[in-house]
């Protein structure tokens, strides 16, 4: 009854510690103590070094751009075929609509055409449809050129006469990142019937810019 903490060997206070201290001696601890006290510390460190945040796949599916929306887009047109050195600056935008496993699509973009001096302004118009997986949309267009009779003046300049040019079917490949950017490759042919219009491969890379409409615009603006 007379032992006290201090003095039995299995048990520790801070009096035994202060007494061996003041002794110029190492304070003792007994190992199931300093286990004890090293789980803690362990299982504290091992917590804080978890992310609480929802794992990186999960956080980037949580916080992914919507498919469907308004795209402002610019890229290049290639010919498959013929001299080189004919590329074809592209731009404009596309407005993506999905419903469920499946996409549809809105084109309205600005290019050149060669003319018979010198490259005349060119609309590029029509639509397109396909499949989604995951954020991989595949599918086809059809398209449409409006031509400037006029070079270098746009084709929608009031008062400019337009020709209808040559219809364009493509198979058409679309991936689209997370924060909204995308890359569509284009497999262009002229569609039948179509003569004046030789194969071609379109690269367009570009951001969503908003919801459909979400400017004040029409959907088919």
């Amino acid at each position: 009854m007379g032992t006290s903490f201090a003095s039995h060997p299995s048990r520790w206070s801070p009096r035994a510690a202060a007494e061996e201290a003041g002794a110029g001696r190492a304070p003792r601890r007994t190992g199931g103590l300093v286990s004890l006290i090293g789980g803690l510390v362990g299982g504290t460190v091992l917590l804080g070094c978890g992310d609480p945040a929802s794992p990186p796949d999960v956080a980037a599916a949580v916080d992914a751009q919507p498919i469907s929306g308004r795209y402002e887009v610019r890229g290049v047109t290639r010919p498959l075929r013929g001299p080189k050195g004919q590329e074809r600056r592209i731009a404009g935008t596309v407005l993506l609509r999905q419903e469920g496993d499946a996409y549809s699509a809105t084109f309205k973009l600005d290019t050149t055409f060669p003319g018979a001096a010198e490259p005349v302004q060119a609309d590029v118009i029509g639509s397109g449809e396909g499949s989604v997986e995951g954020r991989t949309l595949r599918g086809t267009t059809k398209t449409q050129l409006v031509v400037s009779t006029v070079p270098g003046v746009d084709t929608d300049f009031a008062f400019i006469p337009r020709i209808v040019g040559a219809r364009i079917v493509s198979t058409a490949v679309t991936e689209i990142a997370p924060d909204g950017s995308l890359v569509i490759e284009l497999e262009n042919q002229p569609a039948e019937g179509e003569e004046d219009y030789l194969p071609t491969h379109t690269r367009l890379t570009g951001q969503r810019t908003g919801d459909i409409g979400g400017r004040g615009e029409d959907d088919d603006s």
